[in-house]
């Protein structure tokens, strides 16, 4: 079974699991609340976005990089080039900005 990460879960074939350990082996339960947990998720998030301040949130993602990628993040940016930037979830939401990555949150 192939396994995705979203939401914070492990998804395959449609279903939600967790992964625990025990003695040592891994074993993975399907988790029945994550869809509900995920659609509740979603909900608050539709509520509270207005209420985002996006330049604080990028502003401190980028304040947090180490001055060297700060600088290639920024001569990109101001380079003119056309990058278009993405949000990508999965084990944290990040940013893609051409092979440039920002982590906004990190798990």
């Amino acid at each position: 079974m192939k396994f995705e990460k979203e939401y914070g879960y492990l998804k395959a074939k449609g279903k939600y699991y967790i992964m625990t350990q025990k003695d040592g082996k891994f074993t993975f339960k399907e988790y029945k609340e994550a869809k509900y947990k995920i659609s509740k998720a979603k909900e608050i998030a539709k509520i509270l976005e207005k209420a985002l301040d996006r330049e604080a949130v990028l502003m401190e993602s980028a304040m947090m990089l180490e001055d060297k990628d700060f600088e290639v993040l920024y001569k990109m940016l101001k380079s003119g080039r056309k990058y278009k930037p993405k949000t990508r979830k999965h084990y944290c939401v990040d940013m893609k900005i051409g092979r440039f990555v920002l982590p906004i949150v990190d798990n």
